[in-house]
């Protein structure tokens, strides 16, 4: 029978090989790098014997390898058509559905997997990740404390359960993993990076942008890395430096809609308001579910001293639209929707929602909290200023710090 396909593809193709020996030649140049190359032979596989598996999981790993995800995994769903027991299939596929953020999907092919191979703690790893990811803290910290209980220094399971332990809250047991992952992978940038991002969370600044140095020292061109030093320098106050850094990072992710809405952020408040409202118009049509994007450009709408881009019903819709999306968990946004009414002359609402404000942050009398309710009881909007010398005010759900620099 192989010898009729082998004959077969020769009188087709004028071929000398048969499609195991052109997947095993793909093979050979997608281990040397030569994903291009690789691609067209799997390709020549694919069309001289599709119902052979390999050469479309292959295939797939070349063009994951390409950065084409949803291609790969159209080649994975083949492969598992034609053998559905195939754990790598199931695997691979569910790596290319993480790297889109597909975690819903990316949980299920690594359930699956670790179904027909529940003693491939990598596997279990895997889904550690999905799981976090989609918020399932609690099946996180089993899957990667099963791993850690084989292999306790692991330092990519001990990355996955440190976010478990941080989506519980547990912060002090979290930052003990972060650190210990970091020494245990000799300081490789992924656990770099995770440990820069809790680091931030916990406002220990700081050590997160050394860190994001450590990372861009090792790799500069990580846009991950100079995304974070951005966005810590934006919460420092160092606008000037945080427009650069992420603008690196836009540069080589143009699709970073947090290195965006930050840099959008930083342009308003250095009162660039062109540049400003492209980054913040851009963020929040390319991604209409990011609520800190809607909030920062409501924030434009209602206060920006430039009345060309103001607009008091625009800042309503969509600072309403952001807190609902956090389902009101986060009281300084109340003073973004406040804002809004003031500058549609709504002065009621906007001391409503102020008077809230105030009273969840526990907003002494003399801060920007308060001084804001008595210009709106004055019947007055807010305007956002930022001169130099002064103290400067972040867009509400950021830090107050001083003095601005130039």
């Amino acid at each position: 029978m192989l010898g009729q396909l082998e004959n077969w593809v020769r009188e087709s193709f004028g071929w000398g090989a048969n499609p195991a020996d052109v997947n095993k030649r793909g093979v050979e140049l997608f281990e040397q790098h030569r994903y291009q190359e690789a691609l067209a032979e799997f390709d020549r596989a694919i069309a001289a014997a599709p119902y052979f598996a390999w050469p479309w999981l292959n295939r797939g790993g070349c063009r994951a390898m390409l950065g084409d995800n949803q291609a790969a995994i159209a080649d994975y769903t083949r492969a598992i058509d034609l053998n559905p027991q195939w754990v790598t299939a199931y695997n691979t596929r569910g790596l290319a559905y993480y790297e889109l953020r597909q975690h819903a999907a990316a949980y299920a092919d690594f359930e699956q997997a670790i179904a027909l191979n529940p003693q491939d703690m990598a596997l279990v790893v895997n889904r550690a990740a999905a799981a976090v990811g989609l918020g399932r803290f609690d099946q996180a910290l089993a899957d990667a404390t099963l791993v850690l209980s084989r292999d306790p220094g692991q330092a990519v399971a001990l990355m996955h359960r440190s976010s478990a332990l941080a989506g519980l809250g547990r912060f002090d047991l979290s930052m003990a993993d972060a650190d210990e992952a970091v020494i245990k992978s000799g300081y490789a940038v992924p656990q770099l990076l995770h440990r820069a991002g809790l680091l931030q969370r916990l406002d220990r600044l700081r050590e997160a942008a050394a860190d994001a140095e450590r990372i861009l020292a090792q790799e500069p061109n990580h846009a991950g890395a100079w995304q974070i030093l951005g966005t810590i320098r934006y919460f420092a106050g160092d606008l000037h430096k945080a427009i650069s850094d992420l603008s690196e990072c836009l540069s080589r992710a143009p699709g970073d809609m947090l290195a965006l809405n930050n840099r959008g952020a930083a342009y308003f408040l250095l009162g660039q308001y062109a540049a400003a409202d492209a980054d913040l118009r851009t963020a929040v049509e390319r991604a209409p579910t990011f609520a800190s994007a809607k909030k920062n450009l409501a924030w434009m709408r209602a206060t920006c001293p430039d009345n060309q881009y103001r607009n008091g019903d625009e800042a309503v819709s969509l600072a309403t639209q952001a807190i609902e999306m956090i389902r009101g968990d986060q009281p300084a946004w109340l003073e973004v929707l406040a804002a809004a009414y003031a500058e549609k002359g709504e002065f009621a609402a906007a001391i409503q929602w102020q008077q809230k404000a105030l009273d969840e942050l526990g907003a002494l009398g003399d801060s920007p909290t308060a001084r804001r309710l008595r210009l709106y009881q004055s019947n007055e909007p807010f305007r956002h200023t930022c001169a130099s010398g002064e103290p400067l005010e972040l867009i509400p759900g950021g830090r107050v710090v001083s003095p601005l620099r130039e």
